[in-house]
């Protein structure tokens, strides 16, 4: 290092020129870390969806003999839909005396054996339904 008021050389361990005397005010800087090493295929695992798949057969069934309450819908997560179908069917079914509640369960077994069939492949979250 050199001294600012004189330009003389000053050695590191020492706070004042050999030359003029003058005060030398020294700034450590920073230890620079080296970044960190990228080695290809190392590092975290991927994220592993651990929820479980859904029984096509399962859903099937439970359309055909529940899914004028969309208890299939709820097994397929797909609670909108299921809640729609519960409600039209209770307390639809019950403002008309049962009239409203044959639709929805037409449309629960519709589905029940679409979903038997495969047409409908895929649970609420996308995930492919098993066999």
């Amino acid at each position: 290092m050199n001294c600012p008021n004189c330009g003389g050389a000053v050695p590191p361990n020492v706070n004042r020129c050999m030359k003029c005397g003058s005060y030398v005010e020294r700034t450590i800087a920073p230890p620079v870390m080296p970044p960190p090493m990228q080695m290809p295929g190392v590092g975290f695992p991927p994220a592993v969806d651990m929820t479980p798949q859904k029984s096509r057969l399962v859903a099937g069934l439970l359309g055909i003999f529940l899914g004028g309450l969309g208890v299939h819908r709820f097994y397929l997560g797909d609670i909108g839909i299921g809640l729609a179908q519960l409600l039209i069917s209770l307390v639809g079914g019950s403002l008309t005396c049962g009239i409203l509640a044959i639709p929805v369960v037409l449309w629960g077994i519709t589905e029940g054996v679409l979903i038997l069939v495969g047409v409908i492949k895929r649970d609420g979250e996308g995930r492919e339904l098993t066999a």
